[in-house]
């Protein structure tokens, strides 16, 4: 056993030293809690309410099947049709999925939930057992939100029929007959039933017409065929016939992949452009009318924006070349890999042959992505990366019009199944021939889909990064997406631009693969290491604090309103110039500005960029920093509670570990939004805007002499519960003075895709607080009911005031926890805990020499300032 040094010669320890990572004991497997109690639920109107509201939706129901189901049996669509029924919902009639699953007549196709305006008929009630208060005043014009579901289902044409006489029944009787009560049950809490029809299946159709520009007749347009993913034979009889309409038209199919595990069938098509135009007007094309067809929807806007930026030379050469293998891959475009700043880092693997006809000045993205992650910001001095980049193009060099070239999703291929195949070539131990890294466990995705921003349900994307995640134990570090609109001329005030940002995040969702549960989301900062200086007198940074997120980067919230983006990090600060003297002057986006992060251009030289692409790559260039601390933690002879806990959710666990909001930053927000969020839900609205805070990477990676992080894990089953036991260091009894803990719980879940909950595995994290606590800390910063909602529950808690009793042998007492959510477990779910308690710099406290003395760790020698 290691001996600790002696505590009187720790103290002298400076706080400016700074230690390594503390491993964190194995926790014990315990019985199970009591489950909780449920909170208030939804009511709906009277059955009376039901049948005046329903009876007309019925009606009109009958009518447009009636007409479709003429229009088939006419058509090369063939009789016996189908139909796709959409059922919105008050509550979750769980019976509801039986009965489907139960009916060969009935197939079970999708369902999700969103947030909608409570209205006269469908309503919350109170939380059960809620303690009487005075009712504060909402916020002028706050509406309240409740839940509604949707629930897809493919009916034949005996189930049409059943349902329509079911309904009769329902009118009629007070007790629906045997086996029919789950009908009863959801007639009762039916908000509205319809057709999925070709409005739902054009719900892109800006997007869409936007590709009609220029006009040309003969051309070609690529378009993405989502088709409702059924079971075999269904599935190939709709293929092959979809792909007769498709050939039918003058179109062609390019490319078609189905994968069962994230519930994706997809084809990619091309359509003639008087084809695609009368489709987008409407009128009667055949490919519209197939209830097997769930979106008709462009190609992944996968495309990097030709940037002019300053360019100049390169200030340094490149740095030394690190050892051994590839810690972090990089998906992205095709970069220079003789550059002065990149020789020698990157492994390039391009097993498409791409770099024939990917001519070096079009490499832009990749080129920038490379630079950041190996140099980091040439402004600033920042340790070396530990180890090569992998990089392979999922991005293509293809022409544009008049415009060039532009970098972009590749023609002639489901971008989808690109990143599948990239992803398995990189780790999946199947893959023919053995993966070509299977040592990487971080994994880059700067680029998303511009076409695509998140609305209730994942996208395939983002069910693919989540299932892979999940497979293979890879953290996938993905950018919450740009958006460079202009603002409004109010806007030069930070907090009229809050209010702006805040009132219009409906427009300015995640793009697709942002929302991924098992993802890592980065949003991007104003701020980098740029002179902060103006190109000119009426130009200004927007907002003007680095410590708000960008006006370009998108917000959240994720999944059923799950913290998104996880963290903020340096993006760059965008320089905005007012535009118009009209009744509406605009602030737009200066094109060449000084600012921002210093990047690689294909020239040779450098020049400087802003986004969230720039932001995601320094988190995945700190990712791999943390992940070579954890790797020399689990080396150490100490470091053995910690070898079998996955290293993804390690590193993931301590880069949202090391993120906070700044108090200034919350203070500022939440008086800009005063009267816009309701004040006891403010917490949970602002972690939208905020995410979990801003990275700090210092405290990531090592820890002070007032500051101790210890980092451990493991996997749990469904309905256990794992305590771990955190040593209390005896110096903080009867100390006054402010103290914080941390603890941040990460996992992957396995998902149920086409399931309303999705995820699969629900962990929670039990942390005392309050006077159940020996800090006495209480809750800060995010709201707890945002932190569960994810795969990551990160909780800070503090407390200024307060005597605390300590005991020489206390401990606190962490639990985790693990549930069902969306499906069945069928197996332990790996999980990853950081906890860090620390008091102020200034009191010199011996926090790390004593927690690291408890867990019998010998005290290092402190790690070098670089």
């Amino acid at each position: 056993m290691a001996h600790a040094c002696n505590p009187e010669a720790c103290i002298d320890m400076a706080d400016g030293d700074t230690f390594p990572l503390l491993a964190l004991p194995i926790g014990k497997v315990e019985p199970p809690l009591p489950k909780p109690s449920g909170g208030g639920g939804q009511q709906g109107p009277s059955k009376q309410r039901q049948l005046e509201r329903l009876e007309p939706q019925f009606a009109e129901l009958r009518r447009v099947l009636d007409a479709q189901n003429a229009r088939l049996a006419q058509s090369a669509l063939g009789a016996g049709p189908e139909h796709v029924l959409v059922f919105e919902t008050n509550e979750a009639p769980d019976e509801f999925y039986e009965v489907v699953k139960s009916n060969p007549d009935l197939e079970w196709l999708l369902d999700y939930e969103e947030r909608v305006d409570a209205d006269g008929d469908f309503k919350r009630l109170p939380r059960k057992k809620a303690k009487k208060a005075k009712k504060k005043a909402r916020p002028v014009g706050a509406i309240p939100r409740i839940n509604k579901y949707v629930y897809m289902v493919m009916f034949n044409q005996t189930a049409i029929t059943q349902l329509l006489g079911n309904w009769e029944t329902y009118k009629t009787t007070n007790r629906m007959p045997p086996g029919l009560g789950a009908w009863s049950a959801v007639f009762r809490c039916l908000r509205d039933i319809r057709r999925w029809g070709p409005e739902d299946r054009l719900r892109e159709a800006d997007l869409l017409q936007d590709a009609l520009e220029p006009i040309d007749a003969r051309r070609l347009i690529p378009v993405e065929l989502e088709l409702w993913p059924r079971a075999d034979l269904k599935r190939r009889e709709s293929e092959r016939q979809i792909r007769q309409l498709v050939q039918a038209c003058g179109g062609q199919v390019l490319d078609s992949k189905f994968l069962a595990d994230i519930h994706y069938h997809g084809l990619l098509v091309e359509l003639p452009h008087q084809f695609l135009t009368e489709l987008l007007a409407r009128r009667d094309v055949s490919l519209l009318q197939v209830d097997d067809i769930y979106l008709i929807r462009p190609t992944p806007q996968a495309q990097v924006h030709p940037e002019e930026p300053e360019e100049f030379d390169v200030a340094s050469g490149s740095r030394d070349v690190p050892p051994g293998e590839p810690v972090v891959a990089l998906l992205d475009g095709l970069p220079v890999e003789n550059h002065p700043l990149l020789r020698g880092h990157l492994i390039v693997d391009d097993p498409d042959g791409w770099a024939a006809t990917y001519q070096v000045k079009d490499r832009r993205h990749g080129t920038a992505m490379a630079s950041l992650l190996v140099q980091g910001s040439p402004l600033q001095e920042q340790p070396q990366l530990p180890g090569t980049v992998y990089v392979r193009p999922i991005l293509k060099a293809e022409p544009a019009g008049p415009n060039g070239i532009k970098e972009q999703a590749p023609h002639g291929r489901l971008w989808l199944d690109l990143i599948h195949e990239a992803v398995r070539r990189l780790v999946a131990d199947d893959y023919p021939g053995g993966p070509v890294a299977a040592g990487i466990r971080i994994i880059n995705l700067s680029v998303g889909d511009e076409g695509r921003q998140f609305v209730n349900e994942p996208s395939p994307l983002a069910r693919l990064l989540d299932w892979l995640a999940w497979k293979h134990q890879v953290l996938f570090v993905v950018s919450a997406g740009n958006d460079p609109q202009s603002l409004p001329n109010e806007c030069e005030d930070d907090c009229e631009w809050l209010r702006f940002s805040f009132g219009e995040q409906r427009h300015r969702r995640l793009l697709s693969p942002g929302e991924s549960i098992n993802a890592l989301t980065v949003g991007a900062l104003n701020v980098d290491a740029a002179p902060s200086t103006n190109p000119s007198p009426r130009s200004r940074a927007i907002p003007s604090r680095g410590d708000l997120p960008a006006a370009y980067s998108r917000v959240g919230r994720g999944f059923r309103r799950a913290v998104k983006p996880d963290v903020l990090a340096p993006g760059g600060r965008q320089i905005y110039q007012p535009k118009g003297y009209d009744a509406l002057p605009r602030w737009v986006c200066l094109e060449r500005q000084n600012s921002g992060h210093v990047v690689a251009t294909p020239n040779l030289r450098s020049a400087v960029m802003v986004g969230t692409s720039a932001a995601t790559v320094l988190t995945s260039r700190l990712a791999a920093q943390v992940g070579a601390s954890v790797k020399q933690l689990a080396a150490s002879a100490t470091g053995g509670p910690i070898r079998g806990v996955s290293h993804a959710l390690l590193v993931r666990a301590l880069v949202v570990h090391s993120a906070e909001w700044p108090e200034e930053a919350f203070t500022f927000v939440k008086s800009a939004l005063s009267d816009l969020v309701d004040a006891s839900r403010a917490k949970d609205d602002l972690s939208g805007i905020l995410g979990y805070g801003v990275v700090r990477p210092e405290r990531g990676l090592s820890c002070t002499t007032t500051r101790a992080t210890v980092v451990g894990g493991g996997a749990i089953a469904k309905d256990t519960v794992v305590r771990h036991r955190i040593p209390l260091p005896k110096t903080l009894h009867l100390h006054p003075g402010w103290r914080r803990l941390i603890v941040t719980l990460t996992w992957f879940s396995p998902i149920n895709a086409g399931n309303r909950k999705y995820r699969v595995a629900r962990l929670g994290l039990g942390v005392p607080s309050d006077k159940k606590s020996p800090l006495l800390v209480k809750p800060r910063q995010v709201h707890s009911d945002a932190t569960v909602r994810g795969t990551v529950q990160h909780v800070v808690l503090d407390q200024s005031s307060g005597v605390m009793s300590v005991g020489p042998d206390d401990e606190l007492d962490i639990l985790v926890t693990c549930a069902e959510d969306g499906g069945t477990l069928h197996q332990p779910v790996p999980y990853a805990l950081a906890v860090s308690l620390e008091v102020a710099p200034e009191t010199r406290l011996p926090i790390y020499q004593q927690v690291a003395q408890r867990l019998s760790v010998q005290i290092p020698v402190p790690i070098p300032h670089r």
